[in-house]
């Protein structure tokens, strides 16, 4: 169930920053309909959702099974009540959100190229 979670929060973080791309792309093609906004970001940005979906959510999970296999399973149970770790779920989650969004940003950051996209089509139209 903990995975499923994660999971979904990765996927709304991931999903936050792509959709704020895609508003951006918007601004600049106006008259475009949102159907060739999303197919110029994917056409341009692919390769940056796809290592999101295929490697970041893969390592996140991970970290979690670990924490949890090798961390906190390690822990007695009087030593678990008495910490901060006994919220780790809950913590977890919440960073996932934010992993999920932070992940994909440096990605863009890395490998984007649907906003200079845009404006080399947005350019090319004018002239």
């Amino acid at each position: 169930m903990e995975y499923s979670l994660i999971f979904a929060l990765l996927s709304l973080g991931i999903g936050f920053h792509v959709g704020l791309k895609i508003a951006e792309l918007d601004k600049l093609t106006p008259n475009d309909p949102l159907r060739n906004v999303f197919g110029m970001l994917w056409e341009a940005d692919k390769i940056t959702i796809l290592i999101s979906v295929f490697l970041i959510i893969p390592f996140i999970e991970l970290v979690f099974f670990i924490a949890h296999r090798f961390w906190l399973d390690l822990m007695s149970p009087k030593e678990l009540a008495d910490s901060v770790f006994k919220y780790f779920d809950i913590l977890f989650f919440g960073l996932s959100l934010i992993m999920g969004y932070q992940g994909q940003r440096l990605l863009y950051g890395a490998l984007g190229k649907a906003v200079d996209f845009a404006e080399k089509k947005l350019a090319d139209k004018l002239n």
